[in-house]
């Protein structure tokens, strides 16, 4: 194990304070026979953050997530944790040396051992006094609120109390690092719910850097202080949360994380007051603030269901009010999903119930905020 040099590697990113960085990933590549499952890498992880990697199966997070773990070893590149390289496609620190652990998606406890002993084995391994396993397993698993089961077995307890004596486990060995695989995507929405504000605690309580792999936007969104957005292999956006919902770069991230009504068209002017576009069998649009697009560039525009709004009418001088008839209505308790129709597009329309609830087949104005639409370049 070697310490990484400031001038040995090209640097990620211009960051004066190295301390502050608690991972390092440059230039990683991972290739299963023809096949490029993560390519060209750059990540950092500071100390005491969370972040997320987002995205559909088969994008590489999963892989990456292996890789840091040590698991599986790069083709190319570096992964460095404090400043200290574990792997290269010369070298590979063993997962145990690395000082991180890993909660799983299927818990992985042993099942012919007590939850106590599942936390001590660590322990042991590290040669810790009796009494200092006994005291870190006990604060653990009062963390977690599992401090009164600890003589039961892992078959004897629920698939979330499961899960909470994982995430025991991984914090009782004060690692540099927690990963965690999917943990919550085998629970219930309301305990998956429930044990995402518990995670989100606990890192925030402890301070410890971790990375979170999921394909869950409601997880991403919620556990995150950075999102990476994964495709194919490749980081196609990282940003804070909000940044990645509210300023997609790309139409894959605008597709694939939170919903979205898509309108595709053409520039038609670029002046100061706004972009003009063409859709066609609607006419056009007005989009604020001015975008550098030039004229006849096609784009797609992208609106949020909840961006959306329904008049009863259509009998007005608004910007970017459409005609259109309500083709379906759904009553979910908080607000009323519409769907649309509007030229030759259906568009999703979220309401508050307060404004009451509108029949199908009834005529209605679709308002597009010309701040709220977002042009993406085809």
């Amino acid at each position: 194990m070697r310490k990484i040099e400031n001038n040995e590697h090209e640097s990620i990113s211009n960051n004066t304070d190295q301390d502050l960085i608690k991972l390092k990933i440059a230039n990683v590549t991972k290739t299963f026979g023809t096949f490029k499952v993560v390519e060209n890498i750059d990540l950092e992880l500071k100390v005491g953050e969370t972040l997320v990697l987002l995205g559909p199966s088969g994008c590489g997070k999963t892989t990456l997530l292996r890789m840091i773990a040590g698991f599986i070893q790069p083709d190319r590149g570096f992964i460095a944790i404090n400043g200290r390289e574990m792997a290269s496609n010369s070298f590979s620190m063993p997962p145990e040396r690395r000082g991180l652990s890993m909660v799983f998606q299927h818990y992985a406890l042993w099942p012919n051992k007590t939850i106590f002993e599942n936390l001590a084995y660590g322990l042991r391994l590290k040669r810790c006094t009796r009494k200092e396993i006994e005291e870190r397993v006990s604060v653990a698993l009062n963390r977690v609120q599992m401090g009164e089961l600890f003589h039961r077995y892992p078959g004897e307890i629920s698939g979330g109390q499961q899960q909470r004596v994982a995430l025991a486990r991984a914090l009782v060995l004060e690692p540099e690092i927690i990963l965690f695989d999917e943990p919550l995507s085998n629970l219930d929405a309301g305990l998956r719910e429930e044990l995402r504000h518990e995670i989100r605690a606990i890192l925030s309580e402890f301070k410890i850097a971790s990375i979170y792999v999921t394909h869950d936007q409601d997880d991403a969104l919620a556990l995150a202080d950075r999102v990476a957005v994964m495709r194919a292999g490749r980081i196609e956006q990282i940003g804070s949360p909000i940044d990645i919902y509210d300023n997609p770069k790309t139409q894959f991230v605008a597709e694939f994380v939170g919903k979205n009504n898509k309108l595709k068209g053409t520039i038609t002017d670029v002046s100061n007051e706004g972009t003009k576009l063409h859709v066609a069998s609607l006419g056009d649009f007005l989009i604020q603030p001015a975008h550098q697009i030039e004229v006849g560039t096609k784009v797609s525009l992208y609106i949020r269901p909840h961006e959306l709004k329904l008049k009863k009418n259509t009998d007005s001088n608004l910007t970017n009010l459409f005609s259109g008839q309500i083709q379906e209505s759904i009553y979910l308790g908080s607000k009323i999903e519409y769907y649309v129709a509007i030229g030759n597009y259906e568009m999703r329309i979220d309401a508050s119930i307060k404004d009451g609830f509108l029949k199908k087949s009834q005529s209605v104005g679709v308002e597009f905020d010309p701040a709220l639409c977002r042009l993406i370049p085809d």
